[in-house]
């Protein structure tokens, strides 16, 4: 592992969900979102809760993939 990186936290996210979530934020940025979550979560100074989806973006989001199947 090069030191600019961060070690790998495998978690165990149901499927589906991990799908829903990549496919709002970019399958690349499921990381930078938890991270902020943590951050937030855990009370760190000047951390800020992500930001959520509105409605109609999951509508959205959702409706690709219903067609897609």
């Amino acid at each position: 592992m090069k030191d600019s990186h961060t070690p790998n936290r495998p978690i165990r996210v149901d499927a589906e969900l991990w799908d829903a979530f990549g496919a709002l934020v970019g399958p690349r940025n499921r990381s930078a979102i938890l991270r902020d979550f943590i951050r937030w979560y855990i009370r760190e100074r000047g951390a800020r809760l992500p930001d959520r989806p509105t409605p109609e973006r999951i509508a959205d989001v959702r409706r690709a993939a219903a067609g897609s199947d």
